[in-house]
């Protein structure tokens, strides 16, 4: 088929046109005059290889700046959105050249791989209560782990919990290595100059292999460039640099070569690279939530792929999303999602390090050290709680019933973990700037507040004030603060900070004097602070809990009425 890619003027002035692909655009602004009309006419008969000719087109003949069609790139969007959502797989091979040259064309290729997931899964099943049984019997010598008296000790879980924890592992059985388990070796700008020499080449070669659509070629290249950056045991990269040879650019490549993979359908070598993707090890600055969730997505994709269900539960746990990635899989398998939860959180605080693990062991029930010793070296923390999010997943499922729950392990928990949980607690029942009971032309809160700022992901947890029939009344936020503020009393600072940020997101007048008391006490010591230390990073933690306290004040005195109301502090500075 002739494709004709011309302005308004030009298209029409052209008898040849008609038929023959031709998009008016309105030369002076760039934006296609007739987008509806092309959208429609080519979902009403879509052609796969018509609509990749004609983003061969703009991709050979339109990037360049001194190209004079230009100003395809908006119709190339429509042809990139048309191609997401009916492109089949034998798409890849064009679609991995257009990814040399567009973010969009990568984001397609996933739509087109996740369509293809959702119409290929695999049957999937809950554990039976033989596989629960066989997994509670292998469990005669697991711990766990409870704060006592400031001490962290290992005890036998009750017979609840050894069930639900049964249960979780049961149905985690296929699942491999956290994703992010391969080791970053940071190296020096001066090492890497020297990397270079050798790593350059090679780069160039994939990418010249990318141009030519060919899957084969550039995985084969691909793989050789990866092992040159010490990839599957490592990843070498420095930190300050820009461009593919960059840390982050070497991140880049990494997850454009689990793509690859999946893209040629090799689904065991796609998920492995996936799961190797360093970003848990990501120096903060280059971090990225949104590389997590492609990270987890991948893994997803491949492993259902292969016919894994049960290998990818822990991720779904993460609820990346509600639909494709997260546990409506689950739930519409048959899975008992808050046992799920709970038997994870039986793993609370071993998220300690194995050494403080084997101490607290060692301070456990005497018949059953050595064995739990040899369980530790052998599987390792069994720290399932982290990994799945398990506190604010438990408190994003089952909502108010989870609080009993919730408070109790805020007295068996770590001073990390007690933050986690009253954190958690605090985005499920914080007060809602507008009632959710009172007409408002405001839009009410649907869909709560991100849980986890500053880690590798933002678990969503729904907040009761999402709605009036959901909402935390006044006399619950007043109980649950009066259990609230002891956790001021707590010797880490953080966890004091955090049971501020509940306390003001509660605002009851339950709590106005033990949060003013505070201000005046947290304003003293950060001047204390100041005064002792010139170093403004020396300060960080008084400087927390003075701006939180006397956030919590003032959104009680707005609440009261007797301040001008503003826009709540979401907690996620």
């Amino acid at each position: 088929m002739d494709v004709l890619v011309q302005t308004d003027e030009e298209c029409l002035r052209n008898p040849e046109a008609k038929g023959k692909g031709c998009f008016q655009y309105d030369s002076k602004d760039g934006l296609p005059t007739n987008t509806k009309a092309v959208q429609k006419s080519l979902e009403k008969g879509f052609d796969e290889d018509k609509i990749l000719q004609l983003l061969e087109h703009y991709h050979s003949d339109c990037i360049a700046p001194t190209s004079s069609c230009r100003d395809m790139g908006a119709v190339a969007k429509i042809l990139y959105a048309l191609l997401a959502r009916h492109g089949t797989p034998k798409a890849f091979p064009k679609i991995w050249w257009f990814m040399a040259d567009s973010s969009l064309a990568g984001q397609v290729a996933t739509d087109i791989l996740t369509r293809t997931m959702q119409s290929n899964l695999a049957e999937c099943a809950p554990p039976s209560n033989a596989q629960i049984e066989e997994e509670k019997m292998a469990l005669s010598n697991f711990f766990a782990l409870r704060v006592r008296n400031g001490t962290l000790t290992a005890e036998t879980p009750s017979s609840v919990e050894l069930s639900d924890l049964a249960y979780f592992y049961a149905a985690i059985r296929g699942a491999a290595k956290e994703p992010g388990s391969v080791e970053v070796v940071h190296i020096s700008m001066e090492e890497q100059d020297k990397e270079d020499v050798v790593l350059d080449p090679l780069l160039k070669r994939f990418q010249a292999s990318q141009r030519q659509g060919d899957l084969a070629q550039s995985i084969r290249l691909g793989k050789e460039y990866a092992q040159a950056l010490g990839y599957p045991s490592g990843v070498i990269g420095a930190n300050a640099r820009v461009g593919p040879s960059s840390f982050s650019g070497r991140m880049a490549f990494l997850h454009e070569l689990a793509l690859l993979h999946e893209m040629a359908g090799d689904f065991g070598d796609a998920a492995t690279t996936y799961r190797k993707l360093p970003n848990g090890q990501v120096p903060p600055i280059l971090r990225d939530h949104r590389d997590f969730r492609v990270q987890v997505e991948g893994v997803i994709r491949t492993e259902e792929r292969s016919g894994n269900c049960g290998g990818v539960v822990a991720e779904r746990l993460l609820e990346i999303d509600r639909s494709a990635y997260g546990t409506k899989r689950l739930t519409d398998a048959g899975y008992d999602l808050p046992r799920l939860y709970r038997g994870a959180i039986v793993t609370m605080n071993r998220d300690a390090g194995s050494d403080e693990i084997a101490r607290a062991i060692s301070r456990g029930p005497g018949s059953l050290r050595e064995k739990a010793i040899e369980r530790l070296r052998r599987v390792g923390p069994e720290d399932w709680a982290r990994r799945v999010y398990a506190i604010p997943g438990l408190i994003d499922v089952e909502q108010r019933a989870s609080l009993p729950i919730v408070l109790k392990k805020i007295g068996e928990a770590t001073a990390k973990n007690k933050v986690v949980l009253l954190v958690g607690m605090g985005v499920l029942t914080r007060r809602p700037d507008k009632d959710p009971c009172k007409k408002s032309r405001s839009r009410p809160l649907e869909s709560g507040e991100l849980f986890g700022c500053g880690g590798p992901y933002t678990r969503q947890i729904r907040a009761l004030g999402r709605s009036c029939e959901t909402k935390f009344k006044a006399d619950e936020a007043d109980t649950l603060a009066k259990t609230v503020l002891k956790q001021l009393k707590d010797e880490d600072i953080n966890v004091r900070t955090a049971a501020v940020w509940v306390l003001g997101g509660l605002a009851s007048p339950v709590a106005k004097g033990d949060l003013e008391k505070l201000a005046r006490v947290a304003e003293s010591d950060l001047a204390e602070c100041e005064k002792q230390s010139a170093a403004e990073e020396k300060c960080l933690a008084q400087r927390a809990i003075a701006t939180e306290v006397k956030m919590a004040v003032d959104r009680l005195a707005e609440f009261a009425g007797t301040k001008r109301r503003h826009e709540p502090n979401e907690g996620c500075e």
